[in-house]
């Protein structure tokens, strides 16, 4: 009998320690005392070392999970090229380190962007600011800096090492967090299907901020939910720097503010069971407005604390010229006029008037609002087009068609346990950090799906993936957990399979799942920037060197690629343009064109491009060849024509206004280059000209673009009335 005893006692103690080997210090050390006074001798003394053991085991597995993954993402993004906006990032991010100047590139906040100008070697050339007359001429300045004045390719590495960098630590930092939140279980799982989703690992090495801003978003998120249980110091100083970090990452950050203001308040006056219950009221609000100070300087901080965007010396070398040339590439208070909605427009100004934020980050949020609120381009939804508006069913339909089909059931799968408290999790434990992420992905859902920025795909959603990875995790930990064999097998062989389907793919940004038909067909349901954006450059170039070099057949880019890589690598593309007065309907040679432009449209319709099989594909790059008949052809070449002279520095506008007169005369239904049309006609005093020429643009706009009715229908009432008006700017040009 005491040898049954014994064995049955280290059996328990086995098994015990097999299941919480992976439990956080704080959930085992209750347990650790529980075990030591039930079990004497060396089963308490084994069960100590198994859980200390199991603590510092979560570290280890964390990093090698997440080198794991930033691995599998550098190989499967190794055949892309910058996305378009990538350079803009990291050139305007190389101005602020070295110049403290901020004029560049002011659309979102500088974290990101501070991060890689801070890592990018001091070999990396930045030229002399000029002039720069709006954002076709930003971003010209800045790809003839990055293509022409660098070796892109190198910078490129430079850029892809620093944002693994940046965003591997924040994966770590995340996986802490969740540690702490739901214990160390599920916060490895969940951290695992972060790095096995084909999206979040397209985005590992991109300078972009919205990968950043959906990591720190859940990290400041748990933070406040840490500081506000427990009103520690340590806690409220993670969460205000979170919280400062994530301001600074991307405006959207001001809403997740918001709401960690209001978990803040609910929790000072309505939170008893706290570690610090003895604080007043009073005092805790006065730590939760020192929170949201500590954030505050933190967001000043990365301006330098200086209201001018302009560096010290070049504030003071235009103020003694008496010149504001080298500010913005469009004046703050025009940037803020072009906001239509007065309730956009109010808090903005008053801001502004106040120097309550940067002048930098008040530009950026103006040019945010225009954009994510009031429209920017069309958005294509399952053989729709939706004209500079958005569906309010686009992000869930996203991320149902985003995510891996294991993923995706095993979120719902999770969300289903969690709801009907059938999991292995503490749900009791953990309600208060779980509620407060679904409230937060609740939140962020409801305000994408009233907003209107579907023109960027899925990557506005990323926010929401941290909390999907967590409910993905509910079924895999309770399987793991279970007694029962069946249970554990489909966990596991459902995470396998995930994994073999996904983690093998290439080009990972284009990745759709099964439900759309996957990478190769979801273009034909789908036109935003998570179809295609730019990246397919260096296979152009390098099918343009092996088989069209030394041909001479016409070469025509309707991808897009840049003017400075065209001379950087010396592409010879036939140029729309060169002949304005060419009547030729028909274009006969080789033609790159992103799917992206393939789907249906009432404007300028490639239906010719649809009609052909592609010769060669890579991605959702393809190349065409053959004789393509095209009516709307001449129109284009004079519109394109026409833009191209509005772009110089000193422009003949009265030819631009000549060829706009002859597209409107050819193909009326442009209502884009009838526009641009009406505006040269104000701007010489011809209002009745400009008049005739935004009626015709309404009319044509009518249920294409209901952002730029708005605008004409208001300039043509204002005109009518005999008031002054100026010239407007096209929502498309945002």
């Amino acid at each position: 009998m005491p040898f049954v005893r014994i064995v049955h006692q280290r059996r328990f103690a086995a098994g015990w320690i097999m299941n919480q080997v992976f439990d956080s210090a704080e959930e085992t050390q209750p347990r650790i005392s529980h075990i030591a006074a039930l079990r004497s001798g060396s089963v308490g003394e084994a069960t100590a070392l198994a859980s200390h053991r199991g603590a510092a085991l979560f570290p280890a597995l964390l990093i090698v999970m997440i080198v794991a993954g930033l691995a599998r993402s550098w190989i499967a993004t190794g055949l892309d090229s910058l996305q378009i906006d990538e350079a803009w990032h990291a050139v305007a991010g190389v101005s602020y380190v070295r110049t403290g100047d901020f004029r560049l590139n002011p659309e979102h906040p500088p974290l990101v962007k501070l991060w890689v100008g801070a890592t990018m070697p001091a070999s990396y050339v930045l030229r002399p600011f000029r002039v720069l007359d709006d954002k076709v001429d930003e971003r010209k300045f800045i790809d003839e800096n990055h293509s022409l004045a660098n070796n892109p390719a190198w910078a490129q590495r430079q850029m892809r090492v620093s944002m693994f960098a940046l965003n591997g630590a924040l994966l770590i930092a995340l996986g802490f967090c969740l540690r702490r939140a739901v214990g160390s279980s599920l916060a490895l799982v969940a951290v695992a299907w972060l790095l096995i989703d084909p999206t979040i690992a397209a985005h590992l090495p991109v300078v972009l901020t919205d990968l950043p801003v959906a990591l720190l978003s859940s990290i400041t998120v748990l933070q406040a939910v840490f500081a506000f249980r427990s009103w520690r110091v340590r806690d409220l100083s993670l969460a205000s720097t979170a919280l400062g970090l994530t301001l600074a990452t991307k405006h959207s950050a001001l809403v997740m503010g918001f709401a960690i203001l209001l978990l803040g308040l609910a929790c000072a006056f309505a939170w008893k069971r706290s570690e610090s219950s003895n604080l007043t009221v009073t005092a805790r609000l006065t730590r939760l407005a020192a929170v949201f100070l500590g954030a505050y300087a933190i967001l000043w901080g990365c301006y330098g604390f200086r209201f001018d965007e302009r560096g010290a010396s070049a504030a003071q070398a235009e103020l003694a010229e008496g010149t504001k040339a080298g500010a913005f590439n469009r004046p703050i208070d025009d940037k803020i006029s072009d906001l239509s909605r007065p309730s956009s427009r109010a808090p903005i100004q008053l801001a502004l008037d106040w120097r309550m934020l940067p002048r930098a980050y008040l530009w950026g949020l103006a040019d945010i609002a225009r954009v994510g609120l009031e429209g920017r381009t069309d958005t294509y939804v399952l053989g729709k087009l939706f004209r500079g508006d958005t569906p309010w069913y686009f992000f869930p339909l996203m991320i149902a068609i985003k995510l891996p089909l294991g993923l995706l059931c095993f979120a719902l799968a999770g969300g289903a346990m969690l709801a009907r408290r059938r999991t292995r999790i503490r749900v009791a434990r953990y309600a208060l950090p779980l509620a407060v992420l679904l409230g937060w992905m609740a939140l962020h859902m409801f305000l994408l799906m009233r907003g209107n920025s579907g023109y960027a795909g899925v990557r506005h959603a990323l926010t929401v993936y941290p909390v999907i990875a967590v409910l993905a995790g509910v079924p895999i930990v309770t399987a793991v957990a279970s007694k029962s064999w069946l249970a554990r097998s489909v966990g596991v062989a459902g995470l396998v399979l995930t994994l073999a389907m996904v983690v093998p793919k290439m080009r990972p940004w284009e990745y759709f799942n099964e439900l759309i038909g996957g990478p190769d067909n979801a273009w034909r349901s789908f036109s935003d920037e998570g179809v295609d954006s730019g990246q397919r450059v260096g296979e152009l170039v390098r099918y343009y060197n092996d088989h069209l070099r030394d041909s001479k057949v016409p070469v025509y880019d309707f991808y897009g690629v840049c003017e400075p890589d065209r001379k950087l690598y010396k592409l010879g593309f036939a140029e729309l343009g060169a002949d304005p007065n060419d009547p030729a309907r028909s274009l006969e040679g080789v033609v790159f064109v992103s799917t992206t432009a393939m789907v249906p449209s009432p404007l300028y319709d490639y239906a010719a491009f649809r009609q052909a099989g592609p010769a060669a594909r890579f991605g959702n790059l393809l190349v065409l060849q053959g004789k393509f008949d095209i009516p709307w052809l001449p129109a284009e070449r004079k519109s394109t024509a026409a833009f191209e002279e509005l772009s110089k520095s000193s422009p003949d506008k009265a030819l631009a206004e000549k060829l706009l007169i002859e597209v409107t005369e050819l193909y009326p239904q442009d209502y884009q280059s009838t526009f641009e049309l009406a505006n040269l006609q104000l701007e010489r005093g011809d209002k009745q000209a400009a008049v005739r020429a935004y009626e015709q643009a309404r009319k044509y706009a009518r249920g294409n673009s209901y952002s730029a009715v708005n605008l004409l229908t208001e300039q043509i009432e204002a005109l009518n009335r005999g008031q002054s008006a100026r010239v407007i700017r096209a929502p498309w040009l945002e």
